[in-house]
């Protein structure tokens, strides 16, 4: 098994926190599961989901912003 470090802003921190407690597990436990569901599905699916969901939540900051 490998280790890995990443950095996350406090928010998504604190975001990553209350999904994991929501979901009743460590938030190791749920990147663990988010990482392994990416890299299942073909990159390009995955590229594609990630960057829909990444491109709303600019629509949805921008609509705040206006």
């Amino acid at each position: 098994m490998v280790q890995l470090q990443i950095q996350l802003s406090d928010e998504d921190a604190q975001r990553l926190k209350a999904q994991a407690e929501q979901m009743g597990m460590p938030p190791e436990a749920l990147i663990s599961s988010m990482v392994s569901s990416c890299l299942s599905v073909p990159s390009d699916e995955c590229f594609d989901s990630v960057s829909a969901e990444v491109l709303d939540q600019y629509t949805e900051l921008y609509k705040r912003l206006a």
